[in-house]
């Protein structure tokens, strides 16, 4: 689940590990907060699969919507962050790169207008359905 922020702040991070989310099936342009919601299901799945297999702490996350000036393409980050039994920070992330053609014309407006559109990432709700093996 996301909660849209304004303001990003900075963290100490120990490790930095990079790897695949899953893809956005487009059928139609949707929304900004639409978008956020199709990276939320994957989110959860990586968050509690993390936690399961690494004895990690999931403490917060964020994903990030900037628009690439000249390229009709949105920047998409995923960073997730989390504490170790020994307290380390630990930052997962994953970069892509999306055509603006996923949204629809009134999202892409309200991107480029702010050029940056920031989704806290919150804990997922724990439940045998939606845990990753």
């Amino acid at each position: 689940m996301f909660s849209k922020v304004i303001a990003i702040g900075g963290a100490l991070l120990a490790v930095t590990v990079t790897y695949a989310l899953f893809r956005i099936k487009r059928v139609s342009p949707i929304l900004l907060h639409e978008l956020a919601d199709r990276y939320s299901e994957g989110s959860d799945k990586i968050i509690l699969a993390e936690m399961e297999r690494g004895e990690l702490t999931f403490i917060s996350g964020r994903l990030t919507f900037d628009y690439v000036p000249d390229s009709r393409r949105i920047a998409v980050k995923t960073e997730f962050y989390f504490q170790n039994l020994k307290g380390e920070w630990i930052k997962k992330m994953h970069d892509e790169v999306l055509s603006s053609r996923v949204l629809t014309k009134e999202a892409i407006s309200e991107l480029v207008e702010v050029q940056r559109v920031v989704y806290e990432i919150d804990a997922p709700k724990q439940t045998a359905a939606n845990v990753a093996y």
